[in-house]
């Protein structure tokens, strides 16, 4: 088998007629060059084309970075939304040479990782983190910014509020259809409930539609405390007995549950517009792929990892990063109407 050939900056230069300096500076994207939009757009064409793929060891060595980024998830790695958020975080992070290192989310690991020189900072995905360890990242001086649904925040920065801006349209949404009998589920794993989902929408729907009757539901995810988690056919039979009782909506906190319940509401009785109307507070594609489609709140997720990794980027270059609003949708399906 012969030697694969790698392709390097020299043959981009070659293919294009410049010198390997620039190549350099369009891959890696440094400010303050001033090169042609023209000539950037033929770089990075022909690097595409070649599949030029900058090497991290190379440039760790020259910049004496480890060209890593951290990525700290705790147990969302299977999230749908981390796997949206995480392919714009490489969609920026690659072509500038950095590579990712999914990380537990344990303070000490990430410490550690960092004075080892194994990642240069850290992208925090849906993750919870406490005031006290924000601090003490800070005060070691370690680059970090915080995704999740609300939008991409720094130390400092004002809160983002994308998400809530839109569970309160959805709280508007119910008066607007006059939805007042309204069931919202959880599903319990073992001792912990934690639905910030829930309060926020209760929040809202108190202060946009105080005539609606909002009554929680809470489906324990295990038989016994003992016990293995259950199926989710198992979780479908017990959510069954709800469906049941009469009541206008149903609302749920995320993808898994989404599912389950609108199967269980077709499972009753298959009809449009359905018995129970039904809107999940959490971003899917499918859900506007399947028949019939979820009312769900659109989290632009790809984009705000984009973002997140570039404003990591700027840190990393001793720049300020950027601040930017986005905006989350409550996209209507057949489940509403």
């Amino acid at each position: 088998m012969g030697k694969k050939q790698t392709v390097t900056a020299a043959d981009i230069a070659r293919e294009c007629g410049v010198s390997q300096a620039t190549v350099s500076y369009v891959i890696s994207n440094k400010p303050g060059k001033r090169i042609s939009e023209h000539t950037r757009s033929l770089i990075l064409e022909a690097a595409a084309r070649l599949g030029y793929v900058p090497s991290a060891t190379a440039r760790s060595m020259r910049t004496s970075r480890a060209m890593s980024i951290g990525v700290a998830a705790g147990g969302n790695q299977l999230h749908i939304g981390f796997n949206q958020a995480l392919r714009g975080v490489r969609s920026t992070l690659e072509p500038a040479g950095y590579s990712i290192t999914l990380l537990s989310g344990d303070l000490q690991e990430l410490l550690s990782c960092y004075a080892a020189g194994r990642i240069d900072g850290i992208l925090f995905l849906f993750f919870d983190l406490p005031e006290q360890d924000a601090a003490l990242l800070n005060q070691r001086q370690i680059p970090f910014l915080l995704l999740d649904d609300n939008g991409v925040q720094g130390l400092g920065q004002e809160p983002c509020r994308a998400f809530e801006e839109a569970v309160r349209a959805c709280a508007g949404f119910c008066r607007e259809r006059d939805f007042r009998d309204i069931r919202f589920f959880s599903l319990k794993y073992g001792e912990t409930l934690y639905s910030y989902k829930y309060d926020l929408f209760a929040s809202a729907l108190d202060a946009l539609f105080p005539q609606a009757s909002l009554r929680r539901i809470i489906i324990q995810t295990r038989a016994d405390p003992a016990g293995g988690e259950l199926t989710n056919e198992d979780l479908l039979e017990r959510l069954q007995g709800y469906l049941q009782e009469p009541f206008t909506l149903a609302v749920t906190p995320n993808q898994r549950l989404g599912w389950l319940l609108q199967s269980g509401i077709l499972r009753e009785d298959f009809r449009l517009p359905q018995r129970i109307r039904h809107i999940c507070l959490a971003s899917s594609p499918v859900f506007h792929l399947a028949y019939p489609t979820v009312t769900s709140i659109h989290v632009p997720l790809v984009e705000m990892g984009a973002f997140a990794a570039a404003q990591l980027v700027r840190l990393l270059n001793g720049e300020e990063p950027e601040e930017q609003h986005f905006s989350c949708v409550l996209r209507e399906g057949l489940s509403t109407q």
